[in-house]
């Protein structure tokens, strides 16, 4: 799956998130481990670790935000 990237700074990554797609693993989901999450393939498109900003549900596509830095401020 190819990830969309919207808006990109110094700071904040914006991407296109599809539907049917975690944000990022939890320790107690229940999903497929051979299946990346939105955080596993921007880090890899990117290279570079990324952290999330809001949360968004796995069946919900929008617009998500994406930190490039450990502490943001707005």
């Amino acid at each position: 799956m190819s990830v969309h990237i919207i808006f990109e700074d110094d700071y904040i990554l914006c991407v296109s998130k599809p539907n049917n797609v975690v944000v990022h693993h939890a320790h107690h989901s229940r999903n497929v481990a051979d299946e990346a999450s939105l955080l596993q393939l921007v880090e890899a498109l990117k290279g570079i670790k990324t952290y999330p900003i809001h949360r968004l549900d796995r069946k919900t596509s929008r617009y998500y935000f994406i930190s490039k830095r450990k502490t943001i401020r707005f």
